[in-house]
């Protein structure tokens, strides 16, 4: 009777085991990305540690050129391809990356599958110089998008396919007014978080007073009701760039060309 008992936990047991680990597997496997359709385009395949080169891209004057050419610096490059849905998400992270994160010692570029959506980059105040194209001759990546952190010599350093773990591999930066104006545009900035009161009471200040401004509020999706002039930072890129722990923060240029951050 012990026996017959003793066997029956075991089988309970065992049977709680392996639901346990099919789970995980499933979720596992529902957040690993899925390996892209080729369509017959060659798929390439880089890894850490390795030198990205020995495949053509096209700048945006239709030069021809090695990938492994595309900078001399430390780059983060971004694989993407025109009207992917992930990459679509991550267009407000784009802009601040492209524009904060630009220095003489690092400096960010996009790598397009083929065709390049320059109007939409427009919009992020990213130039046509910035850009290259692989002309439908391959996939660089089997995700789009894929974010690859490479050094001086085009040596691979790390790679990711979450803006989340781009945010965290991002060096350190100084920002200077060319910075600012390639984000905003020169126009002040009110830097805030979600749910954040003394942020809201500050953008009510500030329409008051008539000032012009761009609202970025971090750690937010943009969902269909976000104001249309309410720029998204779910990364806190900015508050990065800037070194910031408190909000709401205004911050401009000034007259002398010196980047200003005071407290709201």
């Amino acid at each position: 009777m012990k026996i017959e008992v003793y066997l029956k936990k075991i089988v309970r047991i065992s049977v709680l085991c392996i639901v346990i680990l099919t789970v995980t597997f499933l979720v596992v496997l529902a957040h690993k990305p899925s390996t892209r359709k080729t369509n017959g385009v060659k798929l390439l395949n880089f890894s850490t540690g390795e030198k990205l080169q020995g495949y053509t891209v096209w700048d945006s004057q239709g030069k021809e050129i090695d990938i492994s050419d595309i900078t001399g610096k430390e780059t983060l490059v971004v694989f993407a391809m025109k009207g992917c849905k992930d990459c679509i998400a991550d267009f407000d992270a784009y802009r601040i990356l492209f524009s904060l994160y630009n220095s003489e010692n690092f400096s960010v570029v996009f790598v397009w599958d083929d065709k390049i959506p320059q109007e939409q980059l427009d919009k992020m105040n990213i130039p046509p110089e910035d850009s290259f194209s692989a002309k439908g001759k391959y996939k660089f990546t089997d995700w789009v998008p894929s974010y690859y952190f490479i050094d001086e010599n085009a040596m691979i350093t790390a790679q990711t396919t979450k803006i989340s773990e781009v945010a965290e591999l991002l060096p350190q930066t100084t920002v200077n007014a060319d910075n600012m104006m390639s984000l905003s545009g020169g126009v002040p900035i009110l830097l805030g978080v979600s749910g954040c009161g003394a942020c809201k009471k500050a953008t009510e200040t500030l329409e008051q007073d008539g000032t012009d401004y761009l609202y970025f509020l971090q750690g937010e999706k943009l969902n269909e009701d976000t104001d249309e002039n309410i720029f998204i930072d779910t990364e806190k890129l900015i508050s990065k760039a800037f070194n910031i722990k408190e909000y709401p923060v205004y911050i401009y240029v000034d007259s002398a060309g010196n980047v200003v951050i005071e407290e709201k």
